[in-house]
């Protein structure tokens, strides 16, 4: 996977694809060519499409397919929009030795670093992994000390909703009701809306 020249990230396959798009005279058609291979071949695989003007961030497009129990964006937005006070939940590992996949987006100097929990970058956010193997949110005693309330409003997520969804499904067993899966920092869309609380 690499960057192209106008901003699009793409596979091996799509490279092959594109060099013919990219023979089209017209600006315009050699646009919707890229952007047509792109999603006629990476099909459900995980990627975000850049459109070619303007900022990369600005004109992303998620294609993500979610994993279950991920929200949508209008039920995010209108969770957001109906609770004043929202905690956020870190399910993700610092320890990368025990969960890799965690520092392509978790680690320090990345684009949602684990450590920025708590602190002014994610005041709201509270890191507490998820163990796969005893089913359980580490830490949580500490976490249930300080928000004692059982409706105060909560979004889990780790990178991609996974162990976001066990971490809901956690949080309801323990009493909490207001709970929803924000995915986490691969699913685009909503880390917009959450990522920095």
């Amino acid at each position: 996977m690499f960057v192209n020249k106008r901003g699009i990230i793409v596979t091996r396959t799509i490279v092959r694809r594109s060099f013919y798009c990219s023979r089209r005279n017209n600006n315009r058609q050699n646009r919707d060519c890229t952007r047509n291979v792109v999603g006629r071949f990476l099909g459900k695989q995980r990627a975000v499409v850049f459109e070619s003007m303007g900022s990369a961030a600005e004109n992303a497009r998620d294609v993500t397919e979610r994993k279950p129990g991920v929200c949508t964006d209008a039920e995010l937005l209108n969770f957001l929009k109906t609770n004043a006070n929202v905690i956020v939940v870190d399910a993700r590992n610092p320890d990368f030795t025990v969960e890799a996949d965690d520092e392509m987006f978790g680690a320090d100097g990345k684009s949602a670093p684990i450590s920025d929990c708590g602190k002014s970058k994610r005041p709201n956010a509270v890191n507490l992994p998820f163990d796969r193997e005893k089913k359980e949110l580490q830490r949580f005693d500490a976490f249930e000390k300080k928000f004692p309330e059982k409706a105060i409003a909560i979004v889990t997520h780790c990178g991609g909703g996974g162990r976001g969804q066990k971490a809901k499904e956690f949080l309801q067993s323990k009493g909490y009701t207001n709970v929803i899966n924000g995915g986490g920092p691969s699913v685009g869309s909503l880390w917009k809306m959450f990522g920095s609380l």
